[in-house]
């Protein structure tokens, strides 16, 4: 599950980039990409990668901290099957609409460094 880590780590790097860099067109693309759809249906995506990152936490050096990033991701997961549609859509809305940039590059900072933290624990 090495592999895994590898394809996460560059993952983050990459959107951390692009989230810093090109913040106004990946808030519009991401809200174009989830606008029409039904959110519950995301909800497998964030669970899997959750589960996934749980298995492979043994494969890194910080065990406890992939452990708790994969317990995030499941818990996200579950949140978006299981939350009601108006409370989703509210959280969406305040996401796309106005969440500041500000915010959108303090997430992608925070996605860049675990990109390369994660990148560099792997044993």
């Amino acid at each position: 599950m090495a592999w895994f880590l590898y394809l996460v780590s560059i993952i983050w790097i990459i959107m951390g980039t692009v989230l810093v860099l090109y913040t106004d067109w990946i808030r519009s693309s991401l809200k174009e990409l989830v606008e029409k759809k039904n959110y519950r249906f995301l909800s497998p995506i964030p669970f899997v990668f959750g589960v996934l990152l749980v298995i492979s936490a043994g494969w890194s050096e910080f065990f406890w901290l992939i452990f708790l990033l994969g317990l995030v991701g499941v818990a996200k997961g579950l949140y978006l099957f299981l939350a009601p549609k108006n409370q989703l859509e509210i959280v969406m809305k305040w996401w796309f609409d106005e969440a500041s940039d500000r915010l959108y590059r303090f997430v992608g900072l925070i996605c860049l460094v675990l990109g390369v933290a994660l990148l560099s624990w792997i044993r």
